[in-house]
């Protein structure tokens, strides 16, 4: 049941930050998003354990097929 907290969460903070890129078109995206994570990381309710492999997996490996 966490793990389904955790990712509506992070779903709600994605729209949040789709939001307010509409109505501050001179801030980009990316910036919003790291400022939103931060203020989320930094209420310390939040906690993601993962393994090396799983996290190769997960966000390396998506990284570096759009590289190539």
């Amino acid at each position: 049941m966490h793990i389904i907290e955790i990712i509506i969460v992070l779903a709600l903070l994605i729209l949040l930050s789709n939001v307010i890129s509409h109505y501050l078109p001179a801030i980009p995206l990316s910036l919003i998003q790291i400022v939103l994570g931060l203020l989320t990381s930094l209420s310390g309710q939040f906690e993601i354990n993962l393994s090396q492999d799983s996290f190769l997996l997960i966000f390396i490996a998506p990284l570096l097929y759009t590289d190539g």
